[in-house]
């Protein structure tokens, strides 16, 4: 074909379809690896929050494993500075059993409700060995 016939063929609009088309293809490619993106900083996150939990609760329960029953009130004060697993804390507050009762009746009487309710089912979960705090539970029920 020669270069005048070429010229002739030529659609001045096929081009600028061609770019648009690409553009169009482009966009929607950054648009999702944007998504994919957010998606992942959410799951990175996620589990980094995940194992700054796992590594608090770990300290944690080193300590009631040195101080024992003593070690309650550096529990509750984490609670109120992290957000840690309630079944997790709860089950930490449990762990020395009896010898916990009298620090847990302590945080019976005490005001803030949260602890107060972490107490309860704490000395739920000791049971029988519990029944020193029934008094301080009936009195948290009445509040």
């Amino acid at each position: 074909m020669r270069p005048a016939a070429k010229l002739r063929s030529w659609k001045p609009w096929q081009p600028i379809g061609v770019c648009v088309l690409c553009l169009a293809v482009l966009n929607h490619a950054v648009t999702a690896v944007a998504q994919q993106s957010t998606e992942l900083r959410r799951i990175i996150e996620g589990r980094m929050r995940n194992a700054r939990e796992e590594l608090r609760l770990q300290e944690l329960a080193k300590a009631l494993e040195t101080k024992g029953a003593g070690a309650i009130p550096q529990i509750l004060e984490t609670v109120k500075a992290e957000e840690l697993d309630t079944d997790t804390v709860v089950e930490l507050l449990a762990y020395p059993g009896a010898a916990a009762v009298p620090q847990l009746i302590t945080v019976l009487r005490g005001d803030d409700g949260n602890n107060r309710y972490l107490a309860a089912v704490a000395l739920e979960q000791i049971g029988p060995n519990a029944k020193p705090a029934t008094e301080a539970l009936i009195e948290a029920f009445e509040d």
